[in-house]
């Protein structure tokens, strides 16, 4: 027992080191046309410049990119259907059902490693390298603290 809790706290240490050192996510991509710049990066128009870019960078692989590429797909489809839904809903309705979706949806590390067929490990580091916040890290912590 106490030597989990030294295994926890040491992880627990160094999750915060990396949290605070996280790289800032990658650059807008030079050949991403003006007009998709203003897409957010999760748009699927914009998402692809962003997966190519990582792929020449040697980050990932191609199949990673394609299989990020229709996860990111599905995630803004399904956004979509939400912000459909909850169009005509109150300020607080909205927040209410969103807040029901994520917990019903789960971790989202998890999910992207399931959809994508990654190891947690890759997912977790692909996460970090597109988000400055590390939240591959926030999530596998937490996927952690569950288990």
């Amino acid at each position: 027992m106490i030597k989990r809790i030294s295994a926890l706290l040491c992880s627990a240490c160094l999750l915060g080191i990396t949290a605070t050192v996280a790289a800032p996510p990658p650059p807008v991509p030079q050949a991403m046309p003006p007009a998709v710049r203003e897409l957010s990066p999760h748009h699927p128009q914009a998402i692809r410049y962003y997966l190519d870019d990582a792929v020449r960078a040697g980050v990932m692989t191609r199949a990673e990119a394609d299989a990020t590429q229709k996860y990111m797909e599905f995630r803004y489809e399904r956004r979509q259907k939400d912000l459909e839904y909850v169009a005509d809903m109150t300020l607080d309705e909205r927040r209410a059902y969103m807040a029901q979706k994520r917990k019903e949806r789960g971790n989202p590390l998890l999910e992207y490693a399931c959809y994508a067929h990654l190891t947690i490990e890759r997912a977790q580091a692909l996460m970090n390298y597109f988000h400055a916040e590390a939240k591959g890290d926030k999530y596998a912590a937490k996927a952690q603290g569950a288990s």
